[in-house]
């Protein structure tokens, strides 16, 4: 469970950065796209569970950059960054669908069609990415005449200045951190849980259809929940919303329940992955804009979830899965007491960075921001 964290944590750094670097961000994201998919694919034929194990390892560290590296590109081509969302809900709509049909083709044809199925899906979408999507853009600036997009090399100090110039980005990468230690326990544990409570297949199957759907309206409402609260208070919202589920699993008796905290997951994670995406694009210095997206990848994906892969392993052996779900709420709590540190330690945090049609100030950023 926390092998794959891992691969992330590195593989989103290193492919982004080579990227931004290099100003590869066409070449490298189709390369190392196509080649986690041979390797995924090269599963099948793999002759030990060894060699399963590290052909996945293989695809996971080649594949990590692609997410973060079209996250880049798509923030690039819009003037109001929080408005990703209304483009990243279509992924949530995509893998509903997919969950569906890929379900309907191993019943039908057998456990290789998922992996033909995927090839076919990744390749179409690399193509559809090559033709339509320019990758490496600058950002627009209304002030900004200068085409060109400056090569910056990933240094520490430049990694300093992205997470930890200020007393917000600090605190703003520490709650992400946090928030990805809760996805990483939920994600691992939380269909064993449901299993000790005998939930049907069905039953679990139900509600991970409805955690894919909450995503999609929570993605189209996010821009006006971050408009409002700004991106630390749709973090602390979200670090709430942690509370309760987690708190509410663990008085779980009776499985169906579990149907009702589900929806929860649309802000848990779409609202905050996009108020997460938009800020940390808002301070990505100039040219390395997909190095930031790489970063919150591997702060989120790599390290948060890996660490709560680890610590809910451990706690779920030792102390049981109900109150390894209520030990887990302590994340959530220290991020909603950092925030309000924050806000009550640096007066200089405001609204700034993406105005909307009336001139006000959307995002909030220090002083020593970049924008």
């Amino acid at each position: 469970s926390a092998l794959r964290p891992a691969c992330t944590f590195l593989g989103s750094i290193v492919w982004t950065s080579v990227a931004d670097g290099f100003h590869l961000h066409s070449a490298v994201y189709t390369v190392t796209t196509l080649a986690a998919v041979i390797l995924r694919c090269c599963i099948i034929v793999a002759p030990s569970l060894v060699a399963v194990v590290l052909t996945m390892v293989a695809a996971a560290l080649v594949g990590a950059g692609s997410g973060p590296m079209l996250d880049g590109a798509v923030l690039a081509t819009m003037v109001d960054a929080t408005d990703w969302g209304k483009h990243r809900l279509w992924g949530a709509v995509g893998y509903g669908i997919a969950v569906l049909v890929v379900g309907l083709l191993i019943d039908h044809h057998g456990f290789e069609s998922m992996f033909a199925g995927h090839a076919a899906l990744v390749t179409a979408a690399v193509v559809v990415v090559r033709m339509r999507l320019p990758m490496g853009r600058r950002p627009k600036r209304d002030d900004d005449s200068s085409p060109a997009t400056p090569r910056v090399p990933l240094t520490a100090a430049v990694v300093r200045n992205i997470l930890c110039s200020s007393t917000e980005r600090t605190v703003f990468f520490l709650v992400v951190f946090l928030c990805g230690i809760g996805y990483g326990v939920t994600e691992n544990f939380l269909f064993l849980y449901l299993r000790e409570l005998r939930a049907s297949n069905a039953l679990i199957g139900l509600g991970r259809a409805i955690t894919c759907a909450s995503e999609v309206p929570m993605f189209w409402y996010a821009p006006t929940l971050i408009r409002k609260l700004g991106s630390l208070g749709v973090l602390a919202l979200a670090c709430a919303c942690y509370i309760v589920r987690f708190l509410a699993y663990s008085q779980l008796e009776d499985p169906r329940f579990y149907l009702a905290i589900e929806p929860l997951h649309g802000i848990t994670y779409a609202v905050m992955w996009n108020a997460s995406a938009a800020y940390a694009f808002q301070i990505a210095p100039a040219g390395l804009g997909t190095t930031a997206q790489g970063l919150l990848s591997s702060i989120h994906f790599g390290l948060g979830q890996g660490v709560g892969a680890l610590l809910g392993g451990f706690l779920y052996a030792s102390v049981g899965a109900r109150a390894m779900f209520q030990l887990v709420t302590l994340g959530p709590a220290l991020s909603l007491v950092l925030i309000a540190w924050s806000r009550r330690s640096d007066p200089a945090i405001k609204l700034a960075a993406v105005p909307d049609d009336s001139g006000e100030p959307l995002l909030p950023v220090d002083d020593d921001s970049p924008l």
